[in-house]
C-alpha cells in the first residue's frame, strides 16, 4: 500500500498534502513487521528495539500526514523528540528478554497516545466527510486495542515474546495488520475527497 500512496501523491495536485507521509508510515510499518519476524535470527537490538522504534515512527508519520493534509504541519522538532524518547528506552528494554512486559507497556501506551492525538486532529480540522469518519473509526478501534493490551498485560503478564500464543496477542497482531491496510485506504479516500472538493471550481 505504500507504493500505491506514493503513486497517488504523484498524480494529485500539489495542494493535496499528506500522501508522502502516509506512504512513509506504511513503509516503516512494513519494515517493522519484517524485523519482528526475524526474532531469533538477528540481534535483539534490531528485532526488539529497532522494530518497535520503526512502529512508533510509523504512527508518527501517519499523524504527520494527516496534519499536513489539513494544513497544520507538526513542528520540526516532533520527530527528533519522538526518536529521543523511543530510541534510548528501546535500547534499554531490548537488553534483556524478560523486559518484554515493559516493552509492551511502553509501545502500546505511546501508540495509544499518538492514535488518540491523530483522532483529535481529524476531528478538529477535518471536514465531516465519509473519508474522515472512516479514518477516525479505524484509529479509535486501533487505540482501543492498544489500550486493552496494556490493561491485559498488567492483569495477566504476557509470555516471554510476542509469538507466545494468547487471544490478546492474536487480536493485537490481526488488528495491526488489518488496521494498516484500512488506514492506507482511508488516506486515499481523504485525498480523493479533497480532490473532488476542487472539481466544481475547475469545471465552472
Amino acid at each position: 500500500m505504500a507504493l500505491v500512496l506514493y503513486a497517488q501523491s504523484r498524480t494529485y495536485p500539489k495542494s493535496i498534502q499528506g500522501l508522502d507521509q502516509w506512504a512513509h508510515g506504511q513503509l516503516l510499518a512494513f519494515f517493522s513487521t519484517i524485523l519482528f519476524g526475524l526474532q531469533g535470527t538477528l540481534h535483539p537490538i534490531l528485532t526488539m528495539g529497532a522494530s518497535n522504534v520503526l512502529l512508533i515512527l510509523s504512527a508518527g508519520f501517519l499523524l504527520s500526514g494527516s496534519c499536513r493534509h489539513y494544513g497544520k504541519p507538526l513542528p520540526q522538532w516532533f520527530f527528533a523528540a519522538l526518536l529521543g524518547l523511543a530510541v534510548p528506552v528501546m535500547v534499554v528494554l531490548s537488553s534483556r528478554l524478560d523486559y518484554y512486559l515493559y516493552r509492551v507497556l511502553f509501545v502500546c501506551i505511546t501508540l495509544t497516545a499518538m492514535l488518540s492525538l491523530h483522532v483529535w486532529v481529524i476531528w478538529k480540522h477535518g471536514a465531516r466527510t465519509f473519508a474522515a469518519r472512516f479514518v477516525m473509526i479505524v484509529l479509535v478501534l486501533l487505540a482501543a486495542v492498544m489500550a486493552a493490551r496494556v490493561v491485559v498485560a498488567l492483569l495477566i503478564p504476557p509470555g516471554p515474546s510476542m509469538f507466545t500464543p494468547s487471544p490478546m496477542q492474536a487480536l493485537y497482531l490481526a488488528s495491526f495488520s488489518f488496521g494498516q491496510l484500512l488506514l492506507a485506504i482511508g488516506g486515499i479516500l481523504l485525498a480523493s475527497a479533497r480532490s473532488w472538493s476542487f472539481w466544481p471550481a475547475t469545471t465552472v
